[in-house]
């Protein structure tokens, strides 16, 4: 993992912690930090969210990033599809769902996760399986 985040209340601060930071890294550890590394507000009315480890984050809520809830959906329809035809079993499935189910209770994403996998019955060649 090479993602950190760095929180406080003084923006000058901020400026000058990264100028810094990003000396160490190159000196240290001769590594640079990307486009995306920025100093911004954060907060529900005078700021923007702040994306981070596939979450969109706000003071008040963590939700699911967009493009990982579609990359979800389409790794769930190409699990329907093995599984209907009997190319993997439900031990499979269940374990290739786990982690990002773990990482999704981390969001405000009960909603999503329910329609993407429990909303529609498993279809299997010799049953249908619910849940």
């Amino acid at each position: 993992m090479d993602d950190f985040l760095i929180i406080g209340p003084d923006k000058q601060h901020l400026h000058q912690l990264r100028i810094h930071l990003e000396w160490w890294l190159a000196e240290h550890l001769e590594l640079e930090t990307n486009h995306k590394t920025s100093v911004f507000p954060v907060h529900p009315r005078e700021g923007r969210g702040l994306d981070f480890v596939g979450f969109h984050m706000w003071p008040h809520a963590r939700r699911l990033r967009k493009g990982s809830m579609k990359r979800f959906k389409r790794r769930v329809r190409r699990l329907r599809r093995q599984f209907a035809a009997g190319e993997i079993e439900l031990r499979g499935v269940q374990l290739q769902l786990n982690s990002w189910l773990a990482h999704a209770s981390h969001a405000n994403a009960e909603g999503f996760v329910r329609s993407v996998i429990y909303d529609t019955p498993w279809e299997h060649r010799h049953a249908a399986i619910c849940d």
